[in-house]
């Protein structure tokens, strides 16, 4: 026979959330200036990260070198970027 589960949630132990105002929470950046990784903007051009890699070692995308292994590139740049690969 199987068992039924409960509808409603189980009570948490510990700790409750912090509930943040308005106010304390941080401000959304811009379109310009959103983040964007590597394997994000594959996705969106659909392209590989090799190629990627190449365009930004011939100087056409900036990128932001967050340290050695952690690199971003500005939605601004992308689409300046795009614009200037349209035929």
């Amino acid at each position: 026979m199987a068992q039924t589960i409960p509808d409603s949630q189980p009570k948490r132990r510990g700790r409750s959330k912090l509930k943040l105002s308005a106010s304390l929470l941080p401000v959304a950046p811009s379109d310009e200036e959103r983040l964007l990784t590597k394997r994000e903007l594959c996705e969106f051009a659909r392209c590989s990260p090799k190629y990627i890699e190449l365009e930004v070692k011939a100087g056409h995308l900036r990128v932001l070198k967050m340290s050695l292994n952690m690199a971003r590139y500005r939605w601004g740049d992308v689409k300046r970027w795009l614009e200037s690969k349209a035929v």
